[in-house]
């Protein structure tokens, strides 16, 4: 009788700890994807991605991703391909890479200037909007918002950035 209820006994607890290290885990997992989701910014963003086709061919594709509003507090993104090239597979491995390292590094700086414009932007609402704003500060809010973006956006025209 002692020994079944200590051979039963530490099965509990063995299969207690278990579910109690295994929740943690999960919960450690969910925790990180929500701070990770709720980092995310309602910004344009771009990618790059590669892939070898049926026959062979390798194909780079770059996406843009566009931010869309799915409710009052939440928003998703749109995904569409603007650019995409097929090399063919005798085509040296340098050179489709070195085409991919381009076509990424502009993704980059796209989604760099995307992320600054928000930033200004948002930065002027915010500070524009305050704690508790009536719909007239809101307005105002939005203005400065505007002409923040607009303004940066003439910063940017008069000074294009260098292409290499």
């Amino acid at each position: 009788m002692v020994l079944a209820a200590t051979h039963w006994g530490w099965i509990h607890v063995a299969e207690a700890t278990a579910n109690a290290l295994g929740e943690r885990a999960a919960h450690d997992w969910r925790n990180r994807r929500t701070g990770w989701l709720a980092s995310l910014e309602p910004y344009s963003r771009w990618s790059v991605t590669s892939r070898v086709l049926d026959d062979g061919r390798n194909q780079i594709e770059r996406r843009h991703y566009r931010p869309v509003r799915l409710s009052d507090r939440t928003f998703g993104f749109e995904s569409e391909v603007v650019e995409s090239e097929v090399h063919p597979s005798d085509e040296p491995g340098a050179v489709i890479a070195e085409r991919a390292e381009t076509m990424r590094h502009h993704a980059a700086l796209d989604t760099n200037e995307q992320e600054q414009l928000w930033r200004v932007a948002s930065d002027a609402y915010s500070a524009a909007l305050g704690a508790h704003a009536d719909a007239e500060e809101r307005r105002q809010a939005e203005i400065a918002a505007s002409k923040a973006l607009s303004e940066r956006l003439n910063e940017k025209l008069k000074e294009p950035p260098l292409i290499e």
